[in-house]
């Protein structure tokens, strides 16, 4: 493998490909590694952070690991390090840390050495693969008065997301019996492990056991929120993209007739155009916030930038990540604003972690690494666009530290508008009498028949499959965004809908964004395009983001009846050339593992073979 690009090289390519807008500050350090030999189990790292408020009380989660830890993965000779979950506790406005737990409070029950050499991790894979190993990426959620950990379960071969729970009530007086010993300065492994002994979670996964999806599936980036309606949502990352999927009351995910889990509908892909061209997910859960008085909910992600795709120092694959911030509606849940670019900047501060830290300096793969871990606002119930929020950030897979942001910061005032008008403007859109279109796709895609649909003004990709196992229909809604042109409505026309050997399905669409002009409602009309996987239609990699024709803007709440066309040509010369050549280039990797095969994709093919399980799919 060549060798990494520089730091001065990567700051250098970074300022053309983000710029300083909207961008959160970088503050402090929260958790550093410590070297003394008591604190051995998180010499190493103490990252990935998991951000909670329960009864008051703020808590630092963050995944621990010693030098001694490391451990090989693959028959390669990949290398990971274990982990546990060590807790810090905050003080009111999440600024500093007040107290520091010596000892983790969640942690691995292996009974089998970390294998340190291919030939001893092919031991291990054939005398024990499922072994338990190592815990990983541990997330701390507050539901319904229980804590609840989402974490990944290593077994030597794969890691599968497992979660467990204990009363609120519970955990507050563990952490309070251990700030007693603390103060006393009695702490002791043998006490301190009877505290958090593994028999005290309890199991809160599929069929009372630990496991959260009805399957195997490989590890996501798992985060379950409430509704206003009291409906729980799973937003989790069948690789590379993002998925949403609702579980009413539940708290893991069970499988269809077929026994295959459910993964719901695809979110938001990865985005040939932005930053996130690699994968992207989420950390943190959400944080109920107002925007001009609308009620949402936000969310720091994150996204993964490939430097192999693009015009970079470094032609080979380099991982990047940085953090992205995202809004959804309180009430259903749907995606209002997914940031465009990171709402950090890669520069000298924390650069002794992001990019210098223990573990990304240790993996050729990996350039840059900041992992949001959830968001809270300062002052508890201030939660405006204009108050301060705060998150804890894990800087280079080593230490973590804090950002802070007012959302008016990261969004712009007609992003703002847009939101607070949005819940008028859908009542005002079902006023419409837009005409039922739907277009059918010629064959089969992975062995699913699909169309496109305009549904409630909306458009929408429908796949439907069928087998002696399972009868299924799926929706997946084009989400809007309220910094794009088609924020209120896109539709198609089915004549304007081709197939492309290079880039797959682009569809021309007509969008709108009704907004109000000197007291009056208007309808802003433009025309765009989305491009999606050949492979897999749900996977949308473009959508333009500025009208390709100039915004038409007409009086009351209307669209453009006579939709224009344009020759397949020309539609094509509207997708920007930078993103032909990043959509043929991450093509042309995916074969070579510098790139993640999608997790959905495969789904889709499992079940319309009539599987009865899913394989999981090894990282790259």
């Amino acid at each position: 493998m060549e060798p990494k690009i520089t730091f001065l090289q990567l700051k250098e390519y970074m300022r053309d490909v983000i710029s300083d807008k909207h961008k959160a500050t970088k503050c402090n350090y929260l958790i550093e590694p410590q070297k003394n030999s008591f604190y051995e189990w998180e010499d190493f790292n103490t990252s990935n952070p998991t951000l909670m408020r329960v009864q008051g009380k703020t808590l630092l989660g963050y995944r621990a690991g010693g030098t001694d830890t490391c451990y090989v993965i693959s028959p390669n000779g990949d290398i990971s390090w274990g982990s546990e979950l060590g807790i810090a506790i905050l003080d009111d406005k999440g600024e500093n840390v007040t107290q520091r737990f010596p000892l983790p409070i969640f942690r691995s029950q292996r009974r089998i050495d970390f294998p340190k050499t291919i030939s001893q991790y092919k031991e291990v894979v054939d005398a024990t693969p499922d072994e338990d190993i190592a815990y990983h990426d541990f997330r701390l959620i507050n539901l319904d008065a229980y804590v609840y950990i989402y974490y990944h379960n290593g077994k030597i071969a794969d890691f599968l997301d497992f979660i467990v729970k204990m009363p609120e009530d519970i955990f507050l007086s563990k952490i309070k019996d251990c700030e007693k010993l603390i103060a006393k300065n009695q702490v002791t492994t043998e006490e301190w492990f009877s505290i958090w002994a593994d028999s005290e979670w309890e199991n809160a996964g599929i069929d009372g056991n630990r496991n959260f999806y009805g399957g195997r599936l490989p590890k996501n980036n798992i985060s379950i929120y409430k509704l206003k309606n009291g409906d729980i949502h799973c937003t989790h990352r069948p690789a590379p993209d993002n998925a949403i999927l609702n579980i009413g009351k539940n708290t893991s995910v069970d499988t269809t007739e077929d026994g295959i889990p459910k993964l719901g509908t695809l979110e938001t892909c990865v985005r040939a155009d932005c930053f996130d061209n690699s994968h992207l997910g989420s950390n943190g859960t959400e944080t109920l916030a107002t925007i001009l008085g609308q009620e949402v909910l936000i969310c720091v992600t994150h996204g993964v930038h490939n430097l192999a795709f693009s015009n970079s120092p470094r032609p080979a694959r380099n991982l990047c990540y940085l953090p992205f911030f995202r809004v959804k509606d309180y009430e259903t849940g749907e995606v209002l604003h997914w940031s465009r670019e990171p709402i950090m900047l890669i520069d000298d501060q924390w650069s002794e972690y992001t990019f210098y830290g223990n573990w990304v300096a240790s993996l050729d793969e990996f350039c840059y690494t900041s992992f949001p871990g959830g968001q809270l606002p300062e002052i508890e119930g201030k939660n405006a666009e204009d108050d301060l929020f705060y998150c804890p950030i894990g800087i280079g897979d080593t230490a973590t530290g804090r950002l802070s942001f007012k959302p008016k910061d990261l969004l712009s005032q007609s992003v703002m508008e847009n939101i607070r008008d949005y819940k008028y403007f859908n009542q005002k859109k079902k006023e419409l009498d837009v005409p039922a279109n739907t277009y059918h796709f010629k064959e089969p895609i992975s062995g699913w028949t699909f169309s496109i649909e305009n549904i409630a003004n909306q458009m929408s990709i429908i796949g439907h499959v069928q087998t002696e196992l399972i009868d299924e229909t799926h929706q997946r809604p084009v989400h809007k965004d309220a910094q794009s042109f088609d924020f209120s409505m896109s539709l198609f026309d089915g004549r304007s809908i081709f197939y492309s050997d290079e880039l797959g399905y682009v569809a021309l669409i007509q969008g709108v964004t009704f907004a109000k002009e000197n007291g009056k409602d208007v309808s802003r009309i433009g025309y765009g395009v989305i491009l999606m996987h050949k492979e897999d239609p749900n996977r949308i990699l473009f959508r333009s983001f500025k009208s390709v024709t100039p915004i038409e803007t007409l009086d009351g709440i209307t669209y453009d009846k006579h939709f224009k066309q344009f020759t397949h040509e020309e539609i094509l010369s509207f997708i920007p050339a930078n993103v032909k050549t990043i959509k043929e280039t991450m093509t042309k990797f995916e074969p070579s593992g510098y790139t993640y095969p999608s997790t959905h994709t495969r789904w889709l093919r499992d079940k319309a073979a009539g599987k009865s399980s899913f394989d999981v799919i090894e990282f790259p």
